[in-house]
């Protein structure tokens, strides 16, 4: 419980839109004045590269990068690097069924000039039973991505162990690609 506190114990700021290309990488992101905190959690069981290199540089240059990992180690017991560098690595390796909080510290502040507004919508019927062969509908309504939103369709596929995890899904008439790799594990 301590090494968890003294991993978490500096977070702080504003919270900014973050994602991982990876559903098995989950990340957040804070603002405070000059530093930025970037969270990887890993629901991987082995380590798995995570490429730092396109959060890109800008005109405001880093002073300082502090980064925590907690870790298992073999026997499983809590392990906890803490480490601190003059430039940002392009790359790190995050630990298997681990956590790592990077902080950037900035010479001039991050300037936030955008709102990020998150609403969830829920389909009219959200549990339905698999029938062989037959088609499910779900009807999601007042959805609105503005101008510059994005649209996240989250689907929980819940079936006996060995049957196929990958429905055939279309939204609007169009298909939509169904990852084959989803979030954790079966």
């Amino acid at each position: 419980m301590v090494k968890f506190y003294q991993l978490w114990s500096d977070i702080k700021g504003t919270r900014i839109d973050s994602w991982a290309s990876d559903l098995d990488i989950q990340a957040d992101a804070y603002v405070d004045g000059k530093d930025v905190y970037l969270v990887l959690n890993s629901l991987e069981f082995s380590p798995t590269d995570i490429d730092l290199s396109v959060l890109g540089a800008g005109s405001n240059d880093v002073s300082s990068v502090n980064i925590k990992h907690l870790y298992p180690n073999a026997q499983g017991v809590p392990v906890l690097d803490n480490r601190t560098s003059n430039s940002l690595p392009d790359s790190v390796v995050l630990g298997s069924e681990s956590t790592m909080i990077i902080k950037v510290s900035h010479q001039n502040n991050v300037i936030i000039n955008n709102i990020n507004q998150e609403t969830k919508h829920y389909a009219s019927a959200v549990v339905k039973d698999i029938v062989a062969n037959s088609t499910q509908f779900f009807t999601i309504n007042n959805v609105d991505k503005g101008t510059n939103g994005e649209a996240i369709l989250r689907l929980g596929v819940g079936r006996p162990h060995g049957k196929s995890l990958t429905p055939t899904v279309t939204v609007n008439g169009n298909k939509v690609a169904v990852p084959t790799d989803f979030r954790g594990y079966d």
